[in-house]
C-alpha cells in the first residue's frame, strides 16, 4: 500500500502492512444492476442500461503493530518501547491508498485508488488469531487518464526470502540497531543480499527483516536475538 499523491496516480512510495493469513484472500466483482426499458408495442426490450457492480477484495492481517494500528485505524500511539500505547478514535474512518498485489508468479495487479475498511477479527483463545480484517474497495482515480487498475506480468521469479533466511535467532547482538541485525542475519544467512532487504519493527529483541521493493525477494522474516 501507499499514499495516493497529489496529483490523484498512482503512489511510488511502497510499504507492507505485515502478512497475509492463508487462504484469506478474495476478490469480489458483483453483478450489475440492469434496467430494461420495454416499448407497449413489443414485449422484447427496446433499451438497456447496465450499472456494474463494484469491485472488492478483502483479506485478514495477521501479524501487526502499533504503528500499523495507528496507520489503519487512524488515533495515536503514546509511549516509546515497551511502554508504547495504541489509542483508538471514537471514529474510524476508510483510508484511501493505492494498491498492489504481488504474488510469487504470474502477474501484478495494480490498484490507483481504493478505499480501506478496517476491523479487528478472531478470537482471544489457544486455536485462533485476533487479526485485522481489511474490505478494500476499488475507486475510480481522480486522475484524467488512470485506468482503476492495471496488471502486469511478473517478468522476474521473486524468491521468498523465508527459504534463504532460515536461521532466525540472532543470537546476542552488540545493540539493536538495523545495522548489526543485517550484519548477523547475513553472517547466519550468507545466501540473502543483505542490500536488497531492511529492517523494520525493531524491538528489545526482535525484529522484521524483509524486501525492498522490485529488488527479487517477496515476504517477511522475524527474527529474534537478545541485547
Amino acid at each position: 500500500f501507499g499514499p495516493i499523491p497529489d496529483d490523484g496516480g498512482v503512489t511510488t512510495t511502497w510499504s507492507k502492512l505485515g502478512y497475509t493469513r492463508r487462504e484469506t484472500f478474495t476478490f469480489n466483482s458483483e453483478d450489475g444492476d440492469t434496467t430494461d426499458f420495454f416499448a407497449e408495442e413489443s414485449d422484447t426490450a427496446i433499451d438497456s442500461v447496465t450499472v456494474p457492480g463494484k469491485e472488492t477484495f478483502e483479506f485478514d492481517l495477521m501479524d501487526y503493530n502499533l504503528e500499523t494500528l495507528q496507520k489503519l485505524f487512524g488515533g495515536t500511539v503514546t509511549g516509546t518501547g515497551d511502554n508504547a500505547v495504541y489509542n483508538a478514535p471514537n471514529k474510524i474512518e476508510a483510508k484511501e491508498w493505492s494498491c498492489k498485489i504481488t504474488p510469487e508468479k504470474g502477474f501484478v495487479f495494480t490498484y490507483p485508488r481504493v478505499s480501506i475498511m478496517p476491523k479487528l477479527s478472531g478470537s482471544f483463545t489457544k486455536t485462533e488469531l485476533l487479526q485485522i480484517h481489511l474490505v478494500c474497495t476499488v475507486l475510480e482515480p481522480t486522475k484524467e487518464g488512470v485506468t482503476k487498475w492495471q496488471v502486469q506480468k511478473l517478468t522476474q521469479t521473486l524468491i521468498n526470502l523465508s527459504s534463504l533466511l532460515k536461521s532466525t535467532d540472532l543470537g546476542k547482538l552488540k545493540d539493536n540497531s538495523a545495522e548489526c541485525i543485517l550484519n548477523r542475519a547475513k553472517e547466519l544467512n550468507p545466501l540473502i543480499d543483505q542490500y536488497k532487504v531492511e529492517v523494520s519493527n525493531i524491538t528489545k529483541n526482535s525484529a522484521d527483516i524483509s524486501e525492498k521493493e522490485g529488488l527479487g525477494y517477496i515476504g517477511s522474516v522475524n527474527v529474534g536475538f537478545t541485547i
